[in-house]
Protein backbone atom coordinates (compact mmCIF):
# COMPACT_ATOMS: atom_id res chain seq x y z
CA UNK A 1 0.00 0.00 0.00
CA UNK A 2 1.07 3.59 -0.44
CA UNK A 3 2.79 5.29 2.49
CA UNK A 4 -0.17 7.53 3.21
CA UNK A 5 -2.99 7.27 5.74
CA UNK A 6 -5.73 5.10 4.24
CA UNK A 7 -9.16 5.44 5.86
CA UNK A 8 -12.06 3.20 4.93
CA UNK A 9 -15.66 3.60 6.07
CA UNK A 10 -18.44 1.01 5.97
CA UNK A 11 -21.95 2.39 6.25
CA UNK A 12 -24.89 0.73 7.90
CA UNK A 13 -27.72 -0.14 5.52
CA UNK A 14 -28.54 3.54 5.13
CA UNK A 15 -26.79 5.33 2.29
CA UNK A 16 -23.69 7.47 2.73
CA UNK A 17 -25.76 10.52 1.72
CA UNK A 18 -28.50 9.84 4.31
CA UNK A 19 -28.23 13.46 5.57
CA UNK A 20 -27.74 11.93 9.01
CA UNK A 21 -25.36 9.57 10.83
CA UNK A 22 -23.77 7.71 7.90
CA UNK A 23 -23.12 10.98 6.07
CA UNK A 24 -21.79 12.67 9.20
CA UNK A 25 -19.38 9.80 9.87
CA UNK A 26 -18.16 9.82 6.27
CA UNK A 27 -17.59 13.58 6.34
CA UNK A 28 -15.46 13.15 9.48
CA UNK A 29 -13.44 10.28 8.02
CA UNK A 30 -12.82 12.15 4.77
CA UNK A 31 -11.85 15.34 6.58
CA UNK A 32 -9.31 13.45 8.68
CA UNK A 33 -7.76 11.75 5.66
CA UNK A 34 -7.61 15.02 3.76
CA UNK A 35 -5.93 16.80 6.68
CA UNK A 36 -3.35 14.03 6.95
CA UNK A 37 -2.68 14.02 3.22
CA UNK A 38 -4.14 10.53 2.93
CA UNK A 39 -7.00 8.90 1.07
CA UNK A 40 -10.48 7.82 2.07
CA UNK A 41 -13.08 5.54 0.55
CA UNK A 42 -16.46 4.20 1.64
CA UNK A 43 -18.54 1.09 1.04
CA UNK A 44 -22.32 1.24 1.34
CA UNK A 45 -23.88 -1.78 3.02
CA UNK A 46 -27.01 -2.96 1.22
CA UNK A 47 -27.76 -5.96 3.45
CA UNK A 48 -26.80 -6.49 7.08
CA UNK A 49 -25.42 -9.93 6.16
CA UNK A 50 -22.64 -8.12 4.29
CA UNK A 51 -21.11 -6.26 7.26
CA UNK A 52 -18.14 -8.61 7.65
CA UNK A 53 -17.51 -8.94 3.92
CA UNK A 54 -17.54 -5.17 3.46
CA UNK A 55 -15.08 -4.65 6.31
CA UNK A 56 -12.87 -7.33 4.77
CA UNK A 57 -12.61 -5.36 1.53
CA UNK A 58 -10.65 -2.74 3.47
CA UNK A 59 -8.61 -5.14 5.61
CA UNK A 60 -7.59 -7.06 2.47
CA UNK A 61 -6.17 -3.79 1.13
CA UNK A 62 -4.39 -3.10 4.44
CA UNK A 63 -6.15 0.16 5.22
CA UNK A 64 -4.81 1.89 8.34
CA UNK A 65 -8.15 2.91 9.85
CA UNK A 66 -11.58 1.40 9.28
CA UNK A 67 -14.69 3.20 10.50
CA UNK A 68 -17.90 1.19 10.84
CA UNK A 69 -21.15 3.05 11.35
CA UNK A 70 -23.98 1.95 13.56
CA UNK A 71 -24.90 -0.11 16.60
CA UNK A 72 -25.79 -3.14 14.48
CA UNK A 73 -22.22 -3.45 13.16
CA UNK A 74 -20.68 -3.94 16.60
CA UNK A 75 -20.21 -7.72 16.48
CA UNK A 76 -18.68 -7.70 13.00
CA UNK A 77 -16.37 -4.86 14.01
CA UNK A 78 -15.16 -6.62 17.17
CA UNK A 79 -14.40 -9.78 15.21
CA UNK A 80 -12.53 -7.87 12.49
CA UNK A 81 -10.50 -5.99 15.10
CA UNK A 82 -9.46 -9.29 16.68
CA UNK A 83 -8.57 -10.77 13.29
CA UNK A 84 -6.54 -7.73 12.20
CA UNK A 85 -4.74 -6.40 15.31
CA UNK A 86 -2.52 -4.04 13.28
CA UNK A 87 -5.52 -2.15 11.88
CA UNK A 88 -7.24 0.61 13.83
CA UNK A 89 -11.04 0.34 14.04
CA UNK A 90 -13.56 2.98 15.06
CA UNK A 91 -17.14 1.89 15.76
CA UNK A 92 -19.66 4.73 15.64
CA UNK A 93 -22.51 4.21 18.13
CA UNK A 94 -20.85 1.00 19.29
CA UNK A 95 -20.41 0.26 22.98
CA UNK A 96 -17.62 -2.24 23.63
CA UNK A 97 -18.49 -4.82 26.28
CA UNK A 98 -14.91 -6.07 26.14
CA UNK A 99 -11.65 -4.22 25.59
CA UNK A 100 -10.03 -4.75 22.19
CA UNK A 101 -6.80 -2.78 21.98
CA UNK A 102 -7.20 -1.61 18.37
CA UNK A 103 -10.92 -0.80 18.57
CA UNK A 104 -12.48 2.43 19.85
CA UNK A 105 -16.20 2.87 20.24
CA UNK A 106 -17.52 6.38 19.58
CA UNK A 107 -20.63 6.80 21.67
CA UNK A 108 -22.78 9.78 22.58
CA UNK A 109 -25.20 10.87 25.35
CA UNK A 110 -28.28 10.73 23.12
CA UNK A 111 -30.55 10.92 26.15
CA UNK A 112 -29.24 14.40 26.95
CA UNK A 113 -29.75 15.70 23.41
CA UNK A 114 -33.18 14.05 23.35
CA UNK A 115 -34.07 15.67 26.67
CA UNK A 116 -33.27 19.15 25.38
CA UNK A 117 -35.30 18.52 22.23
CA UNK A 118 -38.21 17.18 24.26
CA UNK A 119 -38.13 20.12 26.66
CA UNK A 120 -38.41 22.51 23.71
CA UNK A 121 -41.25 20.45 22.25
CA UNK A 122 -43.10 20.56 25.57
CA UNK A 123 -42.90 24.34 25.54
CA UNK A 124 -43.97 24.68 21.88
CA UNK A 125 -46.96 22.36 21.74
CA UNK A 126 -50.46 23.80 21.67
CA UNK A 127 -52.27 20.46 21.51
CA UNK A 128 -50.18 18.76 24.23
CA UNK A 129 -49.63 15.92 21.76
CA UNK A 130 -46.10 15.14 20.65
CA UNK A 131 -44.75 12.45 18.34
CA UNK A 132 -41.57 10.56 17.58
CA UNK A 133 -40.87 8.77 14.29
CA UNK A 134 -37.78 6.68 14.90
CA UNK A 135 -35.47 4.18 13.28
CA UNK A 136 -34.89 0.69 14.59
CA UNK A 137 -35.38 0.16 18.32
CA UNK A 138 -31.71 -0.09 19.32
CA UNK A 139 -29.89 1.47 22.26
CA UNK A 140 -28.90 4.87 20.77
CA UNK A 141 -32.40 5.43 19.37
CA UNK A 142 -34.02 4.34 22.63
CA UNK A 143 -31.87 6.86 24.47
CA UNK A 144 -33.05 9.65 22.17
CA UNK A 145 -36.66 8.56 22.70
CA UNK A 146 -36.53 8.24 26.48
CA UNK A 147 -34.70 11.54 26.80
CA UNK A 148 -37.26 13.27 24.57
CA UNK A 149 -40.16 11.91 26.64
CA UNK A 150 -38.53 12.95 29.93
CA UNK A 151 -37.72 16.44 28.68
CA UNK A 152 -41.20 16.98 27.30
CA UNK A 153 -42.84 15.99 30.60
CA UNK A 154 -40.41 18.15 32.57
CA UNK A 155 -41.46 21.17 30.52
CA UNK A 156 -45.17 20.35 30.34
CA UNK A 157 -46.74 17.71 32.56
CA UNK A 158 -49.86 17.65 30.37
CA UNK A 159 -48.19 16.28 27.23
CA UNK A 160 -48.54 12.81 25.80
CA UNK A 161 -45.88 11.41 23.48
CA UNK A 162 -46.65 8.91 20.72
CA UNK A 163 -43.50 6.95 19.85
CA UNK A 164 -43.08 4.55 16.94
CA UNK A 165 -39.97 2.56 15.96
CA UNK A 166 -39.30 1.07 12.54
CA UNK A 167 -39.96 -2.68 12.70
CA UNK A 168 -37.40 -3.97 10.19
CA UNK A 169 -33.64 -4.25 10.78
CA UNK A 170 -32.56 -4.26 7.14
CA UNK A 171 -34.03 -0.86 6.28
CA UNK A 172 -34.85 0.64 9.66
CA UNK A 173 -32.80 3.73 8.87
CA UNK A 174 -33.44 3.95 5.15
CA UNK A 175 -37.23 3.94 4.72
CA UNK A 176 -38.44 7.50 4.16
CA UNK A 177 -41.81 6.27 2.86
CA UNK A 178 -42.55 4.55 6.16
CA UNK A 179 -41.35 7.62 8.07
CA UNK A 180 -43.65 9.84 6.01
CA UNK A 181 -46.65 7.57 6.59
CA UNK A 182 -46.09 7.42 10.34
CA UNK A 183 -45.72 11.21 10.53
CA UNK A 184 -49.03 11.57 8.68
CA UNK A 185 -50.72 9.31 11.26
CA UNK A 186 -49.35 11.34 14.16
CA UNK A 187 -50.37 14.63 12.57
CA UNK A 188 -53.87 13.24 12.04
CA UNK A 189 -54.00 12.36 15.75
CA UNK A 190 -53.22 15.98 16.66
CA UNK A 191 -49.49 15.94 17.25
CA UNK A 192 -48.06 19.38 16.54
CA UNK A 193 -44.37 18.74 17.35
CA UNK A 194 -42.69 15.59 15.99
CA UNK A 195 -39.12 14.35 16.47
CA UNK A 196 -37.73 12.49 13.45
CA UNK A 197 -34.75 10.38 14.57
CA UNK A 198 -33.78 7.56 12.28
CA UNK A 199 -31.51 8.52 9.40
CA UNK A 200 -33.32 8.62 6.09
CA UNK A 201 -36.42 7.14 7.75
CA UNK A 202 -36.67 10.17 10.03
CA UNK A 203 -35.98 12.46 7.10
CA UNK A 204 -39.13 11.17 5.42
CA UNK A 205 -41.09 12.23 8.47
CA UNK A 206 -39.52 15.70 8.48
CA UNK A 207 -40.45 16.31 4.85
CA UNK A 208 -44.07 15.28 5.44
CA UNK A 209 -44.40 17.50 8.49
CA UNK A 210 -42.88 20.42 6.58
CA UNK A 211 -45.44 19.94 3.82
CA UNK A 212 -48.22 20.14 6.41
CA UNK A 213 -46.77 23.22 8.08
CA UNK A 214 -48.45 25.76 5.84
CA UNK A 215 -49.36 29.34 6.56
CA UNK A 216 -51.37 29.80 9.72
CA UNK A 217 -50.43 26.43 11.23
CA UNK A 218 -48.31 25.77 14.29
CA UNK A 219 -46.71 22.45 13.38
CA UNK A 220 -43.07 21.85 14.18
CA UNK A 221 -40.45 19.18 13.59
CA UNK A 222 -37.11 18.37 15.21
CA UNK A 223 -34.21 16.76 13.34
CA UNK A 224 -31.35 14.58 14.53
CA UNK A 225 -27.60 13.86 14.32
CA UNK A 226 -26.63 16.75 12.01
CA UNK A 227 -27.97 20.30 11.68
CA UNK A 228 -30.81 19.32 9.41
CA UNK A 229 -31.58 22.91 8.46
CA UNK A 230 -28.69 22.42 6.05
CA UNK A 231 -28.85 18.70 5.31
CA UNK A 232 -32.63 18.50 4.74
CA UNK A 233 -33.57 22.01 3.62
CA UNK A 234 -37.06 20.80 2.62
CA UNK A 235 -37.74 20.54 6.38
CA UNK A 236 -37.13 24.23 7.01
CA UNK A 237 -40.85 25.19 7.11
CA UNK A 238 -41.26 23.14 10.30
CA UNK A 239 -37.74 22.67 11.67
CA UNK A 240 -37.03 24.35 15.02
CA UNK A 241 -33.87 22.52 16.06
CA UNK A 242 -31.85 19.32 15.63
CA UNK A 243 -30.57 16.97 18.34
CA UNK A 244 -26.99 16.99 17.07
CA UNK A 245 -24.37 14.38 17.97
CA UNK A 246 -21.28 15.96 16.35
CA UNK A 247 -20.39 12.65 14.73
CA UNK A 248 -18.17 14.28 12.09
CA UNK A 249 -15.97 15.96 14.68
CA UNK A 250 -15.76 12.80 16.79
CA UNK A 251 -14.75 10.57 13.87
CA UNK A 252 -12.19 13.05 12.61
CA UNK A 253 -10.59 13.41 16.03
CA UNK A 254 -10.32 9.66 16.55
CA UNK A 255 -8.89 9.00 13.08
CA UNK A 256 -6.20 11.63 13.59
CA UNK A 257 -5.43 10.44 17.14
CA UNK A 258 -3.31 7.67 15.63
Amino acid sequence: KAEVLCVGLVTDTGKVDDKSFNQSAWEGAKAAADEAGGLSKYIETLDSKDYAANIKQFTDKQYDVIVTVGFLMADATVQAAKDYPDTKFIGVDQFQAETVANLTGLIFPEDQAGYAAGYLAGLLTKTNKLGQVLGLEIAPVQKFAKGFEAGALAANSSVTVTTVYHPMADNGFNDPEWGAAEAEKQLAQGADVIFGAGGNTGNGALRTIAAAAGAGTSIYCIGVDADQWGTVPEAQPCLVTSAMKLISAGVKELVLAG
